[in-house]
């Protein structure tokens, strides 16, 4: 489970639209809702030769 402090950091790098929280919150309180699309991961962007 992602804390507070963890949401803070993606937000500061990604900025995702203010829709997120409420999706985010929907989800959470009807379970069996299809997972959201995974997040990027930082230095995820394949071999760097």
């Amino acid at each position: 489970m992602a804390t507070e402090a963890d949401l803070k950091i993606l937000r500061a790098h990604y900025d995702p639209p203010p829709d997120l929280d409420a999706l985010l919150k929907q989800t959470r309180m009807t379970p069996g809702t299809p997972p959201a699309p995974p997040q990027p991961q930082p230095g995820s962007g394949g071999p760097r030769r």
